[in-house]
């Protein structure tokens, strides 16, 4: 390969037409070169290796490696027959921002019969294959850049002169929305991603609120961003293997692509998950420990995917020459620190989580009531489901309790002084007083237009009694006031 520096679009286009000239004369305007796979494999093999690197008495494992690659698939696409039908053509790139110019072969295999050049497979420097010319010309490696390239990928000469027909490719503007794109979701990884750091370090301060709404501010913002770079890795997976690139995980490129995708997809489902549970936990309903454990497997292993995520997108930038970099390159390293800071703020094990929630849930609902006397009551029927049933089930049990009062601020305010002490909410969100009747949960209504119905209450022997004292002021079970003036049914 060559290349030359500071030169102008028009100079670039004379001396590439003058080397593309020198190359027909020297490939001749043949169009196939015909190798017997018997005894010319290794023939094969000298040709490509001098189109890539030119002549060495011996080539690097790395070349030799690129060499082989490209043999065999010049022999699994053009076999005929124990006989492969090959060309070399050579396209010149040229970049006007650096004023750099490279150039780089191609092999034509045979596709069919041959008869029309256009028509045939074209393998280019890294292996990628193409279907036809056209193909090539739409998908190749070079946006951004332009191409002269023998016209109709073939050296054929001008009717009445000696001047090889070749075109110019104008690609500065091929995909360039994608590459603005890799550059400007890669800003904001970056800046999502110290916005999070930051935020979390807020969080062990007196500015803790503002930390906390920088954390989850920056999740949405970054959220466009991560589903972008997601949907790049898996896009540049289907080009891989639509141009018989390898897939493996010991490439480079596909290992990285594999990774992102793989770890986002975690993220995207550890973040469902956590947000299934926290709206589980949020409802009162009873998150199962087989769950609540799979939940935070999950959430270990996404941390554990995008940190090799990172290591392994680091490498791979680092390993390349500055020139070499690429926006999706960046892109993919980004992408890799914003899902492990992401899942890194974001982690804790479900059982924190659930009792996290629920205790913003309970808090949120104690601070509906209004007054002391409410509060007091709020607190003892928690304390007392806690008692009864655990921490977290407890917990569940109130607030499914709760959420099935539609007016709250009466419910406590109807519960005595005396009575207060004696209630708790049981597995089926009832409000259940010292074991024995059981406190429906629909409304409260005044007794003189209360109605019972033996389904409306566990216990129907005590229906008879709550009539009579309904005429009452009062309601007492066992001589302690239970409720005044109303009645939950």
């Amino acid at each position: 390969m060559s290349s030359s520096n500071k030169l102008t679009l028009e100079k670039w286009k004379a001396d590439a037409q003058l080397s593309q000239q020198n190359f027909s004369k020297l490939l001749n305007d043949r169009v196939w070169d015909q190798f017997s796979l018997n005894d010319e494999r290794e023939l094969i093999w000298k040709k490509v290796s001098f189109a890539l690197f030119g002549f060495k008495e011996t080539y690097d494992d790395n070349e030799k490696s690129v060499v082989d690659e490209l043999v065999e698939k010049c022999i699994k696409y053009g076999n005929k027959d124990g006989h492969v039908y090959l060309a070399f053509i050579f396209v010149f790139v040229f970049d006007e921002k650096t004023s750099e110019s490279l150039h780089f072969p191609i092999i034509r295999v045979m596709k069919g019969d041959g008869k029309v050049a256009e028509n045939s497979y074209f393998i280019d420097h890294v292996g990628r294959v193409y279907d036809c010319w056209k193909g090539f010309l739409d998908e190749c490696l070079f946006d951004g850049l332009w191409l002269c390239v023998p016209e109709k990928g073939i050296y054929l000469f001008q009717d009445d002169e000696k001047e090889v027909n070749i075109q110019y490719v104008d690609k500065t503007n091929s995909n360039k929305v994608l590459r603005d794109l890799d550059k400007l979701s890669s800003t904001s990884n970056i800046v999502t991603s110290l916005a999070m750091i930051t935020g979390t370090m807020l969080t062990f301060t007196p500015l803790a609120p503002v930390g906390m709404s920088l954390v989850a501010a920056s999740s949405i913002v970054g959220a466009p961003g991560a589903v972008y770079s997601t949907t790049r890795a898996v896009s540049k997976l289907v080009d891989r293997g639509k141009h018989d690139q390898s897939l493996s995980l010991m490439n480079g490129e596909a290992r990285s692509c594999w990774i992102s995708t793989i770890a986002s997809l975690l993220s995207f489902g550890n973040t469902a998950s956590l947000g299934l549970l926290a709206k589980s936990a949020s409802s009162g309903r009873i998150v199962s420990a087989s769950l609540r454990t799979f939940c935070t497997s999950l959430n270990i292993t996404t941390i554990s995917v995008n940190g090799i995520g990172i290591i392994n997108s680091f490498v791979e930038v680092a390993s390349k020459k500055k020139e070499d970099i690429t926006a999706f390159d960046i892109l993919q390293l980004t992408s890799s620190i914003f899902f492990f800071t992401n899942s890194l703020v974001n982690f804790q094990t479900a059982n924190n989580l659930v009792k996290d929630v629920q205790k913003a849930t309970i808090n949120e609902m104690r601070n509906e009531l209004n007054n002391d006397a409410s509060r007091k009551n709020f607190d003892s029927i928690l304390r007392n489901t806690k008692k009864s049933h655990g921490n977290m089930h407890g917990s569940a049990d109130f607030i499914r309790g709760m959420k099935s009062i539609e007016n709250k601020q009466e419910f406590f305010l109807a519960i005595g002084a005396d009575g207060y002490g004696k209630v708790k909410f049981n597995r089926n969100g009832l409000a259940n007083m010292r074991n024995e009747p059981v406190v429906y949960k629909n409304e409260f209504l005044n007794p003189n237009s209360i109605r019972f119905s033996q389904e409306n209450v566990y216990k129907p022997e005590y229906i008879d009694d709550m009539i009579a004292k309904m005429k009452l002021e009062s309601w007492t079970v066992d001589g302690e006031v239970i409720f005044i003036n109303y009645i939950l049914i």
